[in-house]
């Protein structure tokens, strides 16, 4: 705007029916403008989206190709329409609007198509971040959902069998029959609790909406069917976080019981969280075979992807370990003093 001398800007993008063009970023115009969806068989926008030709009057007041509505209402005397190309397709149009009578020179015609070009690189280069972080999302879910399902397969098909012998075992021996209903209820258990935990990847609105410590009480039951020992479970004090930092803590601790599920052998583990104001500690302990740190792989055992999501909530994630002597994983959250930040 600056460049052009324009008084009001927009870049308005075609939308998925390309039916209409939709504002994404203005300067200058009132929110009634902003908020509306141009059709593109109407208006001079609509000209430049079926021609695919740049459009510049010198005077609004009395070129026919324009919207009347939105030029009295902001007082447009001149303005230009430019498209906006991704490749070969006609992505949106670049605007620049002046409340007074302003006739664009060649050279700034030229500055104008060249701007829009760049617009359309910005746009192209959100788009395939975009892309790729829904990719990287969607193959997450999909990688946790593999776990689960495989993980409530297994817990189902013991449940079952052990249901069809127990009649048997009961007959022969009472107490083992005890024994080995006890061992059905906590199967069917944590068969609720990896259900749920489904039910989560599916159903993100309910991750959000749940209490962390609920969330790891969850976690924790759906660990233990595939643990020798109860997974303990350790709350202190309450917490109050955001919801970013929520899930990437619920992430975090999901993330290390499927390692000691997978790798750790362990016979305890616990999980503990420590919320006092302004500060949050997760930890995730097991007594299992344990690696060396310094020679691990940084993909091996999500912990690169334990470290992104702690590094995206501003929290410091340390993993201890020793060949044969278990594994903590400690997570540590700072709520950070917003004086402190814009210093």
């Amino acid at each position: 705007m600056d460049i052009l001398e324009g008084d009001k800007g927009a870049i308005l993008l075609l939308g998925e029916q390309r039916t209409h063009l939709r504002v994404h970023a203005a300067q200058g115009f009132s929110p009634e403008v902003v908020r509306r969806l141009y059709p593109v068989d109407q208006g001079g926008m609509g000209q430049v989206v079926v021609r695919g030709e740049a459009m510049f009057v010198d005077d609004a007041r009395t070129d026919p190709r324009v919207d009347r509505e939105v030029v009295l209402l902001e007082r447009m005397l001149s303005f230009a329409h430019v498209p906006i190309r991704l490749g070969d397709e006609l992505a949106g149009v670049f605007n620049v609007s002046y409340t007074r009578p302003y006739a664009l020179d060649e050279d700034k015609r030229r500055l104008l198509t060249a701007l829009a070009q760049r617009a359309a690189l910005a746009i192209e280069r959100a788009h395939r971040q975009e892309q790729a972080e829904q990719l990287a999302v969607l193959e997450e879910r999909q990688h946790i959902a593999r776990d689960l399902h495989d993980a409530v397969s297994q817990t189902l098909f013991s449940a079952n069998t052990i249901a069809g012998v127990l009649p048997r075992i009961w007959e022969r021996d009472p107490e083992d029959g005890k024994r080995r209903l006890g061992e059905l209820a906590q199967l069917t258990r944590g068969a609720l609790a990896e259900m749920r935990a489904m039910l989560l990847e599916l159903r993100p609105e309910a991750l959000v909406g749940a209490e962390l410590d609920v969330l790891l009480r969850q976690l924790a039951d759906a660990a233990t069917v595939r643990l020798p020992a109860p997974v303990d479970v350790v709350i202190e004090g309450a917490c109050s976080l955001a919801v970013e930092v929520k899930v990437a803590l619920y992430r975090i601790a999901q993330e290390a019981l499927n390692n000691v599920v997978k790798h750790a052998g362990a016979s305890r583990v616990s999980v503990s969280l420590y919320c006092e104001p302004g500060i949050v500690k997760l930890n995730v302990t097991d007594d299992g075979r344990g690696f060396d740190p310094e020679r691990a792989p940084a993909d091996r055992l999500g912990l690169r992807i334990m470290r992104e999501r702690a590094c995206e909530v501003g929290a410091t994630l340390e993993t201890k370990s020793d060949p044969d002597r278990g594994t903590q994983v400690t997570v540590t959250w700072e709520q950070v003093d917003p004086a402190e930040g814009s210093e």
